[in-house]
Formats: structure tokens, C-alpha cells, sequence
């Protein structure tokens, strides 16, 4: 099995599309809902994160502002 890996930070679902959606001077709005579920307990908990082995160098605002 390959290692999992991760960026430098650690971003809300809602946080990373506001920096999105502010990378395209967007004025749209970002709605948070509640996940239901085994899906929303495993990202609460942080089963999606691997904050013990950050690859990334940039971080995704970066990231963005390259890209646009």
C-alpha cells in the first residue's frame, strides 16, 4: 500500500470553497449543511486526514493563486 500523504494545512470543506470560490472574485455564497451519518462522524473525527505525513509545500490558497 502506498502512503497516504497530505498539504501543509488542514482546511474545512467550507473554508477550502471560499478560497475558491475568492480565487475567482466570485460573489457566490457558501452554504455549510450537515453530513448525515457514518460519513460525517469519520470527518468530524479527522479519518480523512493524515496530518502526521504533510507532503504539500504550498498550501491550497497558493495553490490557487497560481492556477487562476
Amino acid at each position: 500500500r502506498v502512503e497516504d500523504i497530505g498539504g501543509p494545512a488542514v482546511y474545512d470543506h467550507d473554508e477550502l470553497g471560499r478560497m475558491y470560490l475568492a480565487s475567482l472574485n466570485s460573489r457566490r455564497r457558501v452554504l455549510s449543511l450537515p453530513v448525515p451519518g457514518g460519513i460525517a462522524a469519520g470527518l468530524k473525527s479527522g479519518a480523512n486526514l493524515v496530518p502526521a505525513n504533510p507532503i504539500g509545500k504550498i498550501s491550497f490558497a497558493e495553490y490557487l493563486s497560481r492556477t487562476q
